[in-house]
């Protein structure tokens, strides 16, 4: 089709990073904007270890939208990851003044343990959202239903995939938070386990 065009922003930091890793001296452990590849073992012995935290409830997000307008972002779309970047350097700048009494550590759903050549993706529907007449959207779109997520408090959040490409676990990270069905995630994920070049080790779906 004439008007057709291919975007690989779902596969393309994850293919970055497996060619970062590639060039680098083992053992190293890249991570770019949460998509991590790990070669070598652990300088310590152990193995390398990624924390994955819990997503940030919908009134939370509404909050963060509403900093997102006071900082001058105009809408309809607003980057979260920004104010949420700016909200845990304030945080930090102000415990180590003794600023503030709020000592509770950030919730984590998991630590993975990557071996010597994996990787982890993650999606999510958190930092970047679309506000339209008082809902929010994911800026991810369902090809089957030809629409945006809305946010609600049962469809993904979170999607976090551990492979041998980085580059397949971004891809299979972005299709399943695309998917409005747990358990429909759940059985395309589950496809890709065995029986495929870069099977899917792991994954959790929050």
């Amino acid at each position: 089709h004439a008007d057709a065009s291919l975007d690989l922003g779902g596969i393309a930091k994850g293919w970055a990073v497996d060619k970062i890793a590639d060039v680098l001296p083992s053992p190293c452990y890249v991570d770019w904007g949460g998509d991590v590849k790990v070669r070598g073992c652990h300088p310590s012995g152990r193995p390398w270890l990624v924390a994955v935290p819990e997503p940030p409830s919908i009134a939370t997000l509404r909050l963060r939208v509403a900093k997102a307008k006071r900082a001058g972002q105009k809408g309809p779309v607003f980057t979260l990851a920004d104010v949420h970047s700016a909200e845990d350097k304030r945080d930090d700048e102000a415990k180590k003044e003794g600023e503030t009494e709020d000592d509770e550590e950030k919730e984590y759903l998991a630590i993975l343990e990557l071996r010597d050549g994996e990787a982890v993706a993650t999606s999510g529907d958190y930092e970047k959202v679309i506000e339209r007449d008082g809902k929010l959207y994911s800026h991810v779109i369902n090809p089957q239903l030809g629409r945006l997520l809305e946010l609600n408090p049962t469809t993904l959040a979170q999607a976090v995939v551990v492979a041998k490409s980085c580059m397949v676990a971004d891809a299979l990270a972005t299709a399943a938070i695309g998917k409005e069905d747990p358990s429909e995630t759940r059985a395309m994920l589950d496809q890709f386990r065995t029986g495929y070049r870069v099977p899917v080790r792991d994954y959790l779906l929050y």
